[in-house]
């Protein structure tokens, strides 16, 4: 597990990429040129948990196929948690079969690798905005419920 921490601040977007290729996490940084995401690289399924256990990220960009795992195991268990956080499904063979998979079990999108810089940037910042207001709702809800 490898953790690019960038500068300092409360509002900064914990990005988990899940590959077994580490060029996957390093073109996703030269995409993200703010400093205001910390992206954190896992190799497989076992890593992501591990790393998801430890810090709940905001965004995960998977691989489709995992070393142990697919992007559909990924998923299942960030949907057994609360506030499961957007799931971007990466692969170099996209076609329509696999973006209709992914949207009908709950992922948020998919992307070509290699990345587009302007449609992965556009695509993650979706996403961020999506996981932002998503636990931002279920924070809010809780200090209004008391709970």
């Amino acid at each position: 597990m490898e953790t690019d921490t960038g500068c300092a601040g409360s509002q900064r977007t914990r990005l988990l990429v899940v590959s077994p290729d580490e060029n996957d996490s390093l073109s996703v940084r030269t995409l993200v040129t703010t400093g205001d995401w910390t992206i954190v690289r896992a190799a497989g399924l076992a890593d992501a948990i591990q790393s998801a256990h430890a810090d709940d990220p905001d965004v995960v960009l998977a691989e489709r196929h995992l070393s142990d795992g697919t992007w559909t195991d990924l998923l299942e268990f960030f949907n057994s948690r609360d506030n499961p956080p957007p799931l971007i499904v990466l692969s170099r063979f996209v076609d329509d079969r696999l973006w209709v998979e992914v949207l009908n079990l709950g992922g948020f999108d998919v992307l070509a690798k290699p990345l587009e810089r302007s449609e992965a940037s556009r695509v993650l910042a979706m996403a961020r905005l999506r996981g932002r207001m998503h636990r931002g709702g279920d924070q809010a809800r809780a200090s209004a419920t008391g709970v």
